[in-house]
Formats: structure tokens, sequence, C-alpha cells
């Protein structure tokens, strides 16, 4: 009986792609090869089904290439480009930025699960003609979530069942992804937080907050460069964003000047909207750095986000209905985004301050802050995995300080030029 490869060359060799068309193929197929190799060594006769399932003509690879409509949404964004190297077709790209997810990210990292042959089983049928649940191909071998702690596997798999309606493309269907959804949820509840998810980004338009204050980064998804006015314009009076260096433990990490923050200029100048549309952009960057990173690494990692409150005055109290608005986008729609939160300079009137958090923030975010002095570098380097020389310089590191807004003081008039430039 002819093996996989003879099979599938027979296959090729039927079609009518043209020369390059097939040159391109059995680069693709050598890889999807070595990677069912590497990853199931004993592939199922419905895996080989699935992938052979077909038609005289060529149409299944066609389709992968991008040639035609998408056979399956993992399979059609693989190509090779002129030089050997991993590259995307332009079905493929408009795939990937709709998952939020760099075309180096989609092509290397996600590789071990959105290149698997078994993930197109969702597809098919099993050995005995069952249907095979939708997110069937992400289980391995042993019938486990790479990644998923066995106690969260059978939530997960409940969870992504009751989700198979949710369109894979919303990158919330990920078995890692739905971790962090049920770390403090029981499954309804969860569920229901992911359907809201689902609606609410599309409402605000997520994909577009990435285009306008973001762009592709080599290694992860996106890094912070705003690509219009208006983007630029916020970001002279923002606060927050990730940086390029990691944790410790790999993960990705984030820095505020939160004591720096002008909240009267922002409010006087109604700039709350466009601070909103920006701290989105913040929140899905750690996200989806944090989701690409846990793929590749097939386990859940977390972010750290470090804020910085020198200078802070007890005068914010005023706007504690400000920070519950972008606390409450942080707390619904994105779960279990970081492992710490580490505050850091805090002055002796933070006390006092730090009295209304739980009006802001959940439980289980709460667990997760120290609240460090003045003198935080050695109790910060003990009590999380941040090194100092990863901060920026204001902070005592040894990374430029342009990597975090620099939270300007707002000038009187700003809300005309926003205004402005909105126009535009």
């Amino acid at each position: 009986m002819p093996n996989d490869k003879s099979r599938r060359s027979a296959f090729l060799k039927s079609s009518h792609c043209t020369s390059v068309a097939h040159s391109v193929v059995h680069v693709l197929l050598l890889g999807s090869l070595w990677l069912g190799a590497s990853s199931f060594t004993k592939p199922t006769s419905a895996r080989r089904d699935c992938l052979l399932k077909a038609n005289p003509s060529a149409e299944p690879w066609l389709q992968l290439l991008g040639c035609r409509h998408c056979w399956h949404p993992c399979e059609f964004s693989r190509c090779i480009d002129a030089d050997g190297r991993w590259s995307l077709t332009p079905q493929g790209a408009s795939l990937a930025k709709s998952l939020f997810i760099s075309r180096h990210t989609f092509c290397t990292n996600a590789a071990a699960t959105a290149m698997k042959p078994s993930l197109c089983a969702a597809m098919c049928k099993d050995a005995d003609g069952e249907e095979m649940p939708a997110h069937s191909g992400f289980i391995d071998d042993a019938g486990l979530f790479p990644g998923v702690p066995e106690a969260y596997s059978a939530g997960v798999s409940k969870l992504a069942t009751l989700l198979q309606d949710i369109d894979p493309a919303t990158g919330l269907t990920h078995p890692l992804m739905l971790l962090r959804f049920l770390t403090f949820n029981d499954v309804p509840n969860a569920e229901a937080m992911v359907r809201d998810t689902v609606v609410w980004r599309k409402e605000v338009g997520v994909q577009s907050i990435m285009e306008e204050w973001g762009a592709q980064d080599v290694d992860l998804p996106w890094r912070r460069q705003p690509q219009t006015a208006r983007a630029r314009f916020s970001d002279r009076y923002f606060c927050v964003s990730r940086v390029s260096a990691r944790t410790t433990s790999g993960g990705p990490l984030a820095v505020a000047r939160l004591g720096r923050c002008d909240f009267d200029g922002v409010v006087r100048e109604e700039l709350v909207e466009v601070m909103i549309k920006q701290f989105i952009f913040v929140l899905e960057d750690v996200l989806q750095a944090g989701h690409a990173i846990s793929v590749a690494r097939k386990e859940l990692v977390l972010g750290t986000v470090v804020i910085d409150v020198g200078g802070l005055p007890l005068s914010v109290v005023r706007y504690v209905g400000l920070v519950r608005r972008f606390a409450t986008v942080m707390n619904s729609y994105f779960p279990d985004l970081v492992g710490t939160i580490a505050i850091v300079n805090a002055p002796a009137v933070f006390a006092q301050i730090w009295k209304l958090a739980p009006l802001f923030l959940d439980p289980g975010s709460l667990r997760k802050v120290q609240i460090l002095g003045r003198n935080f570098q050695k109790d910060l380097e003990a009590k999380t995995d941040v090194k100092v020389n990863d901060l920026p310089a204001f902070l005592g590191g040894t990374r430029d300080d342009s990597e975090v807004p620099a939270a300007e003081k707002v000038p009187v008039g700003a809300s005309a030029e926003l205004r402005l430039l909105e126009k535009q």
C-alpha cells in the first residue's frame, strides 16, 4: 500500500497547477510531513483521509495556496516566498491580521497548531463515521490540550464544544485562550464572557484600533507605533505600553507612568474616549503577545505590569468613576492577562488611595498586586519576575524611556486639536 508521501505526490501530478505552484506545493508538503512526523508519530486514518479527501483535481492544494475559496482557515494561509521563506498569501495575510498575529508568529510560533494535519479533522468524520469535535485539531495523541493543565482540560473541552459556533478567526477559541476565561469562572460564566467579548470586539472595532495605534512586530504580533495623527496625538498624553523586554519567565512586560497622568487635563479636554481606545490597544497587545508566546511554549504564559505611581496626588480619588471605566474594559474582556501587578514608588498617601481599589479591580486581580515603595528595586526582583535592567531609564533600567508614552500635561485647547485631527 502506498505511503502518504507517495499518495500525495501522485495526487499532485494529476493536478493542473503551474510548474511554479507545483514547486511551492511540494515544499509545503515536505513541511507538513515533517510536522506530522514530529508531532503525530501515528497519524490516524481520519487525519490522512482529511488531508487526502478529495476529487480528481488539485482543488484542496489550490485552496491551500489561497488560489480558491477557503478550504480551512489554517490551511490556505501557508505559502513560500521566492526565497524559500515562510510567507502568506493575501488571504492568509488577511486571516493573520484578523487574528492579530504577525506573519512571523503565524508561520513559526503558531506552526505547532496552525499547521498540524489534524486541524482539518474538524471538517471530517472519524474512523467510525462519527463527526469529530470542532476543537479536535488542538488535541494531541494523548487526548489532551497541549499546555492546558489536566485539572482544566475537561472544562476547556466542554467550553470549546459550547463555542463551536464562534468563528475561529476571532482568535478566542484556542484552548490556551479559553483557559484564560476559565481561570476565575465556571464553564457557563466563561461561555457567556467569551460570547460577550466577541460582540464587544466587533462593536468597538478592535482590529481597527490595533491598526491605528500599532504595527506588526517581528517576533510578536504587535508593537506600539501610532499610525494616524489622532493616534500620535493621544500617545503624547497616554501613560502605559508594553515594552520590548520580557519578564524572566518569558512573558510580556508592560510599564505605566500612572503618577504622571494628567487626569484633570484628560477630563477637561474630553480625551477620555480616545484614551480608552489606546488602552484597548495596550490590553490587546499584551494579550496577543502572551498568547503567541503561550502557543509557542505550549503553556499558559501571563504578563507582568509595573505601575509607577510616584507623584500621584490624593485628588485622583475624584476620578474613581473614570478609572472604573478603564478597569471594566480589562476585567470584562481581557481575563487573566497578567500574573503580577507591581506598583512602585508608592507615596505615603497611596495607602489611602488604595482603599478604593476594590471598587475597580476584581478579587482575582487584587491578589496579584505587589505594592512597593520608593526604593523598590531589590523587592521588585525578589517578589516578581522583572529585572530592573529591563525597565525604562526613568525606573532605573536600561531601556529607552520612549518605550512608554510620556504622559505629557494636557494643554488647554487640546480638545479642539483632536477634533481637527479626527476630521482629517
